[in-house]
């Protein structure tokens, strides 16, 4: 170890890198985030440390640990304090602040960390990189990340295929979300979305699990690390306080889980071993009584046993109450020794004070079981750790597509995107005179849309920009005003687009946006029109989707009733409009490292039979 200020470190790099070593961990500050100076310094460390042949961690890092070798290479207080039993859980983050809190209150619920390391500044090896080192270790078995951004979409991608073929589980918290993107981006499917859209979609397609606070990403690995994974969203719920049971019901109903419905013969065998005044359908309630019983702890065990076996469950909540003293410690052993032999995970919250069950805590926690004490964070915990991997054959790259988006752009390009991939668009004509306008208009029906055609102007309507069901009578001054209003606003109009009316129908946005910055692009779609930046009702995924994953993606919606005909209405077209998402997906992925928006709005889907249409359409690419 050597104790050095700032400017002295580039030259113990060097020295480093003499010896042999094969990296440095820099915990002094002083860099980057302190300024233009610091940021020279940095870029010289860095320089040094290349030509060294030496890889860094920080600088202004709080280091790492490594249990395995009995490592404690940091100054993070509470590394000081003596260490939970070790998990098969690696943390890394960046934030050294955020990082020791963690490691102290993990040490309060009982998991220690077998490998922890926060990397600062990261000048060099970053949170991705790290984490990519812990999944190929073989005794980690859960990865826990905080990132304050992560724009390396190559190596994530890497990192969560790397995962996935190891049998890694990674759990991300992540922060400092801008809203300076959403203020900037050009369509409203920008808008809506945040800076990380496509980091979580990416998660998503993975099976990483995002979390949103510390506590989270916590639970999260501790159930995930003891093997706590569930199949299904179907839990039963056994607990000692009929109170304390509803609680939990009403926290999973929240959380889009399920209370399962017991088979009869399975409420029949929970009548023949709980009192006769407890109630037998789910959730369970035991009631105090049972804890009087002969044996508390066998009966416990049959009934958990039973309720495991019916088909229908794919997971227990066990909820105890005031259960303390010798009592508490004869049902953990209980718990502790059924784990393994139970045909579904088992979750339990004990509510009663630590200190009258720190030895019933103990012995379940010494088996890789939880002890959890609020409803919501088990809630949380359960939904989190269902399943969510999505898989998908991706389609063959369509050089036609590319080279048609590639193109310079022009009036047009969108429209005949849309025409090549299949989507339907209405008739229309582009006109650059009035004169020319009443020539146009008879050909696309008796009333027409028209709208302002103008360069860099991605929301016509908000110049007042688009006029529909226009007679055509109307047709030469409806022009002239269109014209006049883009003047007003200081835009030069190339012509005025007519349109044939679209059929009415309910109106989607669907919305692609690829950064080419080694993220999947994502796919948008939620209700459209100017409300979608009001209501935000959308589903976002990696491209490309199916059409079955499109139209599951359309029935997540808040307004999905809309679709499916609410109140006896005509029910939308929507495996057509479901198609059309898909095909935009399959689009933007073929210029996957490309910097470009791409968004329909609106789609008017029709009813059942008459399609879905896009009446308009905004293309705008960016150099990366």
């Amino acid at each position: 170890m050597s104790f050095a200020p700032p400017e002295r470190t580039e030259a113990v790099i060097r020295e480093a890198g003499e010896v042999g070593a094969a990296a440095v961990v820099i915990l002094a500050s002083g860099f980057a985030e302190v300024g233009e100076a610091g940021r020279l310094l940095q870029a010289r460390i860095i320089d040094a440390a290349r030509e060294s042949g030496v890889r860094i961690l920080g600088p202004n890092c709080l280091g790492l640990i490594n249990r395995d070798i009995g490592l404690f290479a940091t100054f993070s207080a509470a590394a000081d304090r003596p260490q939970a039993t070790s998990f098969p859980i690696a943390y890394v983050g960046q934030s050294g602040a955020v990082g020791g809190a963690l490691l102290d209150m993990a040490n309060d619920i009982g998991i220690g960390f077998a490998k922890w390391v926060a990397t600062g500044n990261q000048a060099d090896l970053d949170i991705v990189e790290v984490a990519t080192a812990f999944v190929e270790d073989p005794s980690i078995k859960v990865i826990l990340m905080y990132s304050e951004g992560i724009d390396n979409g190559h190596g994530f991608v890497h990192l969560a295929e790397s995962a996935r073929r190891y049998g890694t589980q990674l759990v991300l918290l992540r922060s400092g979300l801008s809203e300076v993107g959403r203020r900037a981006a050009a369509s409203h499917t920008g808008a809506m979305l945040g800076d990380d859209s496509a980091l979580l979609a990416a998660a998503h397609r993975y099976g990483v699990i995002v979390v949103d606070d510390l506590s989270e990403l916590l639970w999260a690995g501790m159930s995930l690390a003891s093997n706590l994974e569930i199949v299904g969203p179907r839990l039963a719920v056994v607990t000692t306080s009929g109170g304390a049971g509803i609680l939990l019901v009403d926290q999973f109903q929240a959380n889009g889980l399920n209370v399962a419905q017991l088979a009869s013969s399975t409420i029949e065998e929970i009548r023949q071993i709980i009192p006769p005044f407890g109630v037998a359908t789910n959730p369970v309630d035991v009631t105090a009584q049972i804890l009087n019983s002969a044996d508390s702890s066998g009966d416990f065990r049959k009934l958990l046993e039973v309720i495991a076996a019916d088909s229908n469950v794919d997971g227990i909540a066990l909820v105890l109450t005031l259960v303390t003293g010798d009592q508490a410690e004869s049902l953990a052993e209980m718990i502790a020794n059924l784990k393994a032999d139970l045909a579904v995970p088992l979750w339990v919250q004990w509510l009663a004070g630590r200190e009258l069950t720190s030895a019933a805590r103990a012995i379940c926690r010494n088996v890789g079981i939880p002890i959890y004490e609020s409803p919501r964070t088990l809630a949380r915990i359960i939904k989190l750790s269902l399943p969510t991997v999505t898989t998908l054959e991706k389609p063959a790259s369509s050089n036609q597509t590319r080279s048609l988006l590639l193109e310079p752009a022009r009036f047009d390009l969108g429209w005949k995107v849309l025409d090549l991939i299949g989507v339907a668009i209405p008739k229309m004509r582009l006109a650059t005179s009035a004169s020319e306008a009443v020539m146009l208009a008879p050909e696309l029906g008796e009333r027409v849309a028209m709208k302002i055609e103008a360069a860099n102007v991605a929301h016509k309507s908000e110049l007042g920009g688009v006029e529909i069901e226009v007679a055509l009578d109307q047709v030469a001054a409806t022009y002239e005003l269109l014209v006049e209003r883009a003047r007003a606003a200081g835009v030069t109009a190339e012509g005025v687009l007519i349109q044939t009316m679209a059929t009415r129908g309910t109106e989607l946005i669907i919305g692609a946006i690829s950064k080419g910055d080694g993220f999947p692009p994502t796919i948008t779609v939620g209700f459209g029109g100017v409300m979608a930046e009001i209501y935000k009702d959308f589903s976002v995924a990696a491209a490309p989707v199916s059409i079955e994953q499109a139209e599951a993606m359309l029935k997540s919606l808040k307004g999905w009733p809309v679709l499916d005909g609410f109140r006896g209405a005509a029910k939308g077209d929507v495996k057509e409009a479901a198609k059309c998402v898909s095909k935009v997906s399959e689009m933007i992925w073929s210029v996957s490292d490309q910097n470009l928006e791409f968004e329909i709005n609106p789609l008017i889907v029709g009813t059942v039979g008459n399609g879905a249409t896009a009446v308009d359409v905004l293309i705008r690419r960016k150099s990366n």
